[in-house]
C-alpha cells in the first residue's frame, strides 16, 4: 500500500486530518507492541490542531508525566505549513522560534524543557 501525504483536497473536515494521525500512531503502536520495550504507554503521543494548544502541554521523555510526543496539525490552521511531529527534549532551552521549536507556556523563560519538531 503507498501512503500519500494528506493535503486539503484529500482531507475534507480539518478535524479529520487529526483523527488520521492519530489512528496511524495508535495503529504503529500495536503493530510493534511485541517488538517495544514493556513501557509501551511511555510512548504517549497527543495530537494538537495549533501551536498554541501544543504549548498547552509539557511534555515527559518517560511519558508517563505528560505525552512524549506531539502530532500537530498547523502553526495556526491545520495544514498551513507548520504542522509536524514534536518530540519532548526535557534539557533543551532553545529560544522558541514557532517552527522548529516551541515552548510551553507553563516552562519558565530560560528554564529546559521545549518541544522540537522531528528527531534529534
Amino acid at each position: 500500500m503507498a501512503l500519500v501525504k494528506p493535503n486539503r483536497a484529500s482531507v475534507a473536515d480539518d478535524g479529520k486530518l487529526l483523527d488520521i494521525l492519530a489512528n496511524f500512531y495508535e495503529s504503529l503502536v500495536e503493530l510493534f507492541r511485541d517488538q517495544l520495550p514493556s513501557t509501551v504507554p511511555g510512548l504517549k503521543c497527543v495530537t494538537s490542531p495549533t501551536h498554541a494548544e501544543a504549548r498547552q502541554h509539557v511534555g515527559d521523555y518517560a511519558g508517563q508525566l505528560g505525552p512524549r510526543a506531539m502530532i500537530v496539525a498547523g502553526r495556526t490552521a491545520p495544514l498551513d505549513g507548520g504542522e509536524g511531529i514534536f518530540v519532548w527534549d526535557a534539557t533543551s532551552t532553545l529560544a522558541d522560534d514557532d517552527t522548529n521549536t516551541m515552548q510551553p507556556n507553563a516552562v519558565l523563560f530560560g528554564k529546559p524543557g521545549r518541544w522540537r519538531k522531528g528527531s534529534f
